[in-house]
């Protein structure tokens, strides 16, 4: 795991995994921009962040930009989230990187949740 450093003293300094930044926030185009922790912050509080989200029965699956990365440091960060709450799969995660692949990333959690639960009722996906 990487360390962690600021890159000045300054209490606005964005937390830094050596030389990538790890605060991001949402244009209103929907692109990504590297932002300080306070900036981050201040967008955080007062934006709405949910991408998708599905729920069925006891299940729920919810896709957000959270704005932190959350990759190794190796490609694009990773700042929107989909978890999964409740049935089989519960607490299932996985990170995307832009919109357009969390709306995709959603839609497969989506997919395999269901397959998951056809699979718990014993339904062969085949005959779907």
């Amino acid at each position: 795991m990487s360390s962690s450093s600021k890159e000045d003293n300054s209490a606005t300094a964005t937390r830094t995994r050596g030389t990538r930044k790890m605060h991001y926030i949402l244009t209103n185009d929907r692109e990504v921009v590297a932002v300080s922790a306070k900036e981050w912050g201040r967008w955080f509080d007062t934006t709405d962040r949910h991408v998708a989200d599905l729920r069925d029965e006891d299940i729920r699956i919810s896709t957000t930009f959270i704005g932190l990365d959350h990759s190794s440091g190796d490609g694009p960060p990773l700042v929107f989230e989909t978890l999964v709450f409740g049935g089989p799969l519960d607490g299932e995660e996985e990170h995307c990187s832009t919109w357009q692949q969390a709306i995709e990333m959603h839609h497969q959690m989506a997919q395999r949740v269901t397959l998951a639960v056809l699979e718990l009722r014993g339904v062969d996906e085949d005959a779907i």
